[in-house]
């Protein structure tokens, strides 16, 4: 068994067999910083880590899975109220602050829940040896929260874990990820997720496409899996995302209302931009005769058509107006400006 199978994920072996080292020799770290695109099993691991640290009958970095501890884990794995581990993202910070919460507590983390962690890691653990605090959204913390964090990292209680989840690794303050240990995960290849989903029953057609679709994101996979709605909202989310790029009124639908609504739903704007940009990126694979490496093979067929007249040097300066375009977005840059700047980069088919 992989070391990510003996935790119960799918891919990032070198990360989860340095973790259970770490662990069968007593040296783990304080404060870890886990970064790598969203859906790719940040958080996933997080709480794998917080499993394995808290479980009450361990070999060698493995969880028992049976013990009071492990068994919390699993059974909390939607409400997450095992006494020794905390997840704290946007969304819990609203519970826990209650009236103190703001309207701008539901984008970024305040100094007011900073503060509340840095009490709850000082308690003792109940059912272990370990205080875990695993704080999602490490990259949305508000400009006075870094510093009101800086003390329980550079002096935290013999018995804490303090695990950052974030995007990426510059996203997150100087002060703070230099004293952390950082785990960057990357995309998991298409055949360690397909060979998962087919471990998981699902029938090997609807394993490839899946596979294909998530591209590297064994989240984005099972839930997908889980959910025939959920896979047919995804195609329909790529139908429209190839609607706005070859339909001259799509475009102008990104550059004006979409770019308007942006502030209101950040959420939709970089999930059309994220399937934009791998239709483009399937336009190249396409271009190159590698059909088989396509991501979105519903519209495979219209994407090869439309792409035919193009150069591979215009779908490829479309790819990079739409990757800078997110950047610039994620840079808090005007979403009027950055769209309109990307459009401008698409190539027109003549067909």
């Amino acid at each position: 068994m992989s070391a990510a199978a003996s935790w119960g994920l799918i891919g990032h072996d070198e990360a989860v067999a340095r973790l259970i080292q770490t662990i069968a020799a007593d040296k783990v770290g304080h404060a870890y910083l886990i970064t790598g695109p969203q859906g790719v099993g940040r958080t996933t691991l997080a709480l794998a880590f917080a499993k394995a640290l808290t479980c009450l009958e361990s070999t060698n970095g493995i969880p028992c899975g049976a013990c009071q501890s492990c068994r919390r884990v699993a059974r909390d794995a939607e409400h997450r109220t095992h006494p020794d581990i905390t997840v704290a993202d946007v969304q819990w910070q609203a519970t826990v602050l209650g009236s103190r919460a703001s309207d701008a507590t539901r984008q970024r983390l305040s100094i007011d829940a900073i503060r509340w962690l840095r009490q709850d890691i000082a308690t003792r653990p109940i059912l272990s040896s370990w205080k875990v605090q695993i704080v999602d959204d490490a990259d949305r913390l508000s400009d006075a929260a870094p510093d009101a964090f800086l003390k329980t990292l550079e002096e935290p209680p013999a018995s804490a874990i303090i695990m950052l989840v974030a995007e990426s690794y510059d996203a997150v303050p100087e002060t703070i990820r230099s004293r952390c240990q950082h785990i960057a995960l990357g995309l998991v290849d298409r055949a360690t997720i397909q060979a998962a989903l087919l471990e998981r029953g699902i029938a090997e057609r609807e394993a490839r496409a899946i596979a294909a679709i998530s591209r590297g994101r064994p989240g984005a996979a099972l839930d997908l899996a889980r959910s025939p709605e959920v896979l047919e909202e995804w195609k329909q989310q790529v139908r429209e995302a190839f609607e706005h790029i070859r339909d001259p009124l799509g475009r102008l639908r990104i550059a004006g209302p979409i770019a308007a609504n942006h502030t209101r739903d950040r959420e939709r704007t970089f999930r059309l931009l994220e399937t934009c940009t791998g239709l483009w990126r399937d336009a190249l694979l396409l271009k190159s005769g590698l059909t088989e490496a396509v991501s979105f093979a519903d519209v495979a067929g219209e994407l090869r058509a439309y792409v035919e007249p193009l150069s591979e040097a215009e779908i490829l300066r479309a790819l990079r107006a739409t990757r800078r375009a997110t950047e610039d977005l994620e840079r808090n840059f005007q979403a009027r400006i950055a769209l309109l700047a990307m459009v401008e980069q698409w190539p027109q088919s003549s067909r």
